[in-house]
């Protein structure tokens, strides 16, 4: 496989951190499914979609040169699941994988430019929030932080617009809030590599609000 060209390599990518949605980039253009409903108890029905959606596309699992998996924040145990397929089947086909924060599916499709920041409903009375520079790119600005509700805006958020995907966040700050769909697998394909690289040997984990603890 080639995997120098990233551009002209099929790629597919999963975002399954609220809705599980799929995305195709081949040399013939973008295809996606959107919101497939699978719950928890539904993970086996994945497969047998995915490999029906490559087959409409001529394609096999063995085909898709590079996969993109959203790390959420959001369900842990819907991004988990996305992680430990895509992990099997690079294990098996040679295939590059990466992690990509969802927070920039978010920041994508809201249709504007400037400074974006994107809050996460964290629970337990705690938001976390990302900064992306729009223009021709989406690009991560910083490090994520998480912070309490009861806490004064950070000035380190101040942006041009600020977002989520959160609709119960709505009218519950200071500043505007634009509520945006559920972040989009198609959405992740053109993330920059140089912000979210290809691993030969996939190592790669949710994102964390919180620590995990060990057991």
């Amino acid at each position: 496989m080639k995997h120098a060209h990233i551009t002209t390599m099929i790629q597919l990518s999963i975002e399954n951190s609220r809705e599980c949605s799929i995305a195709l980039s081949t040399q013939e253009g973008i295809f996606s499914l959107e919101n497939l409903g699978f719950r928890r108890e539904s993970d086996s029905e994945f497969m047998p979609c995915l490999t029906d959606f490559l087959a409409r596309h001529s394609l096999t699992i063995r085909d898709v040169e590079g996969w993109t998996v959203g790390l959420g924040p959001g369900s842990f145990a819907g991004i988990r699941f996305a992680l430990a397929l895509v992990k099997g089947i690079c294990t098996g086909t040679g295939a590059k994988a990466r992690g990509v924060a969802s927070g920039y599916a978010i920041a994508k499709s809201i249709g504007k430019q400037g400074r974006i920041a994107v809050i996460h409903n964290a629970r337990c009375g705690k938001l976390y929030a990302s900064l992306f520079q729009v223009a021709d790119n989406v690009t991560p600005v910083g490090n994520s932080m998480l912070f309490s509700r009861a806490d004064a805006w950070p000035k380190a958020l101040e942006a041009d617009f600020t977002c989520s995907a959160d609709a119960d966040l709505e009218g519950k700050f200071p500043i505007p809030l634009v509520i945006t769909p559920q972040p989009s697998a198609k959405e992740l394909l053109d993330a920059p590599p140089a912000y979210y690289p290809w691993l030969g040997t996939p190592d790669i984990e949710p994102i964390y609000v919180r620590p995990p603890v060990d057991a």
